[in-house]
């Protein structure tokens, strides 16, 4: 096959956005047979996030912290050129607030929120058969952990994030810094 007469970086410009558009478009026969995941650590424990709830993952980011009386709200935080406020997930999940900064940041893809990790354990891509529905049996059922996947090292609730900032939203005053 010979492609006509064009400039390399046109091509090759073309070439890039047929293949970024391919990640965009559903798959061709209407199944996702796979879902991605962020190991994570949290407090003590830990969880996945599926990564289409996540815009990023940062270390090491710069936080300026704020005084307030929101136990979870830990200061802000620039992100992609936009001044976010950073949340500590442990505190927001029922642990109690710490003195030193989590190195791990994730900021969420549905609403512009930083909230910390305490650890990055991986990537993990798992059919989709391997999550379910939380069994509520066995300790009390968390509105943010309500599925949980089987991974090579055993078996994490799944987190959900959007749960989590609808959490904060009904937590804070329409003043405060969380807004859409």
């Amino acid at each position: 096959m010979s492609l006509p007469d064009r400039p390399a970086s046109a091509t090759a410009i073309g070439l890039r956005h047929a293949f970024d558009r391919s990640f965009a478009e559903p798959s061709r026969d209407g199944r996702t047979t796979t879902d991605d995941f962020l190991m994570v650590r949290i407090g003590p424990d830990s969880y996945a996030i599926r990564l289409s709830d996540v815009a990023g993952l940062f270390l090491d980011k710069a936080i300026t912290r704020l005084p307030t009386r929101y136990p979870a709200l830990v200061g802000t935080a620039g992100f992609r050129g936009s001044i976010l406020p950073v949340y500590e997930l442990a505190v927001l999940l029922g642990c109690p607030p710490t003195t030193a900064l989590s190195r791990w940041m994730v900021l969420t893809a549905k609403t512009p929120v930083a909230l910390t990790l305490n650890g990055f354990d991986g990537h993990l891509r798992i059919a989709r058969q391997a999550s379910a529905p939380r069994a509520s049996g066995s300790e009390p059922l968390r509105p943010h952990l309500r599925e949980v996947v089987r991974t090579p090292d055993g078996v994490r609730p799944i987190l959900n994030l959007q749960s989590v900032v609808n959490a904060i939203k009904h937590q804070l005053p329409q003043d405060a810094l969380l807004k859409e």
